[in-house]
């Protein structure tokens, strides 16, 4: 196998990581509302409690998908120059 195609594989396994990697974190990021609910639920009185560890799940969430998400396209580039 020559360089180029052993390069091609390797960023091939690194894409399928990746975006197994961003699927968890969207897994995640839609599981973060599991706090809300269950505050409106279970303690009405610790509402804002559960309001914080959504809004903090969900944006930890959403920084992450976007860096994954911008390797992606890094990779994408990287093949189509090979």
């Amino acid at each position: 196998m020559d360089k180029k195609t052993i390069q091609k594989n390797i960023l091939d396994l690194e894409y399928k990581k990746l975006l197994q990697t961003q699927n968890v974190i969207l897994l995640f990021g839609t599981t973060s509302v599991l706090p809300l609910i269950s505050s409106f639920v279970w303690y009405p009185e610790r509402l804002a409690l559960g309001l914080l560890l959504t809004f903090l799940i969900s944006l930890v969430a959403y920084f992450k998908y976007k860096e994954i998400d911008e390797n992606l396209d890094n990779i994408i580039n990287k093949i189509k120059g090979l």
